[in-house]
C-alpha cells in the first residue's frame, strides 16, 4: 500500500467513539546531548485532540524533570480541523502547507 497525499488528512472513520489516527515525530540534538518527540493524536468522533511535545537530555529521565514536556492534555477538536491542520488551545499548531512535503 502506498502512501499517498490523502494520508495526510483524516481518513474514513468508523462508529467507534475510540477510533483515533495518531503520528509521532523524534528529533534529536547531537551537539546537545537533547532528545525529543511531537505526539498527536485525534479523536474525532469524540471532539478531541492529545498534542504536544517533550523533549530531554541527561540532567532528567521523567516527565516532571525532563527539559520539556508539554503533552497529555486533551482539547476540543475545532471543526474543520485536519490530521495536520489543527490548533490546541495551550498554542501548539499544527499547518499542512504541501502534503506530503511540508
Amino acid at each position: 500500500m502506498d502512501v499517498t497525499a490523502a494520508d495526510d488528512y483524516f481518513h474514513p472513520r468508523p462508529e467507534d467513539p475510540f477510533w483515533n489516527e495518531a503520528s509521532w515525530f523524534s528529533f534529536m540534538a547531537p551537539e546537545r546531548d537533547m532528545s525529543g518527540f511531537v505526539y498527536i493524536y485525534h479523536r474525532p468522533n469524540i471532539g478531541y485532540t492529545v498534542a504536544g511535545v517533550a523533549a530531554w537530555d541527561p540532567t532528567g529521565s521523567e516527565n516532571y524533570d525532563c527539559l520539556l514536556y508539554d503533552w497529555g492534555e486533551p482539547h476540543k477538536l475545532e471543526s474543520g480541523s485536519q490530521m495536520f491542520s489543527f490548533a490546541t488551545t495551550n498554542g501548539f499548531a499544527v499547518e499542512l502547507l504541501e502534503p506530503l512535503r511540508r
